[in-house]
């Protein structure tokens, strides 16, 4: 398992190779830990979305940055997707749905997707998408 001094030491050295503007929209969301929709981080810079919305994408495309839950956008009104600082590593990875189904709570990049994937496959579970894991009963 890895330390969360590690974590840090990691996103603290990754922090420092970003642009003006990823600094920026990592302070927005370091403001906001339940998470702040991509209209709510614009009205917060008061930036042009199209700068704004790609310099997320990059955050999360480096794993900074994680997917949040849906919710009604404080700006829009509308259903939106948060995005928000990862969750701690010490948050269970899994969530009980029944004695033969898991959710899997937080976003995982591809290559710990693809560790996590057979390590699952070992135990009998597959992947069933939108984060359900689900007890192989063959016997």
């Amino acid at each position: 398992m890895t330390q969360m001094t590690s974590i840090k030491s990691y996103y603290e050295l990754t922090v420092n190779t970003l642009g003006a503007l990823q600094k920026k929209v990592l302070s927005v969301l370091e403001k906001f830990p339940n998470g702040a929709t991509d209209r709510e981080i614009i009205d917060y810079l008061q930036i042009e979305g199209n700068s704004v919305r790609p310099r997320r994408f990059e955050l999360w495309k480096k794993g900074i940055i994680e997917q949040g839950k849906k919710r009604k956008c404080y700006i829009s009104g509308k259903l939106a997707l948060t995005w928000k600082l990862p969750t701690s590593p010490s948050d269970p990875v899994f969530k009980v749905l029944s004695e033969t189904e898991l959710y899997q709570t937080r976003f995982i990049q591809l290559p710990m997707f693809n560790k996590l994937r057979d390590l699952m496959r070992k135990r009998g579970f597959t992947y069933q998408g939108q984060r359900i894991w689900k007890k192989n009963l063959r016997e």
